[in-house]
């Protein structure tokens, strides 16, 4: 049977990351652009700073200084490679069932 290990991991945190109401507010928001912290604040409520630190930690946002804000911003090319890692995960039987 070919099994990835790292693949799994690498899922297994993605399903952590984006297993928040909070967190796919913040990337539903993101898709239109870059965003001021403090507007998601505003718009999400007071978590949403810790919610964009796991974002980040995942490599799916940053955050930039601009003047006297800072911008939060979507990595689009990470977040379509993370979804296309979900969509290609084939269902494998586990040990005991049939595989048909």
């Amino acid at each position: 049977m070919d099994h990835d290990d790292g693949a799994d991991e690498r899922l297994y945190e993605l399903s952590r990351v984006l297993d928040s109401r909070a967190r796919l507010a913040v990337l539903r928001i993101l898709v239109t652009g870059e965003v001021p912290v403090a507007e998601l604040v505003l718009r999400i409520g007071g978590s949403v700073v810790e919610d964009l630190a796991v974002l980040r930690a995942a490599g799916l946002v940053d955050i930039a200084p601009a003047g006297r804000v800072r911008l939060a911003s979507l990595h689009v090319v990470a977040l379509l490679s993370a979804l296309g890692a979900v969509a290609s995960v084939r269902r494998q039987p586990s040990a005991g069932q049939p595989s048909g």
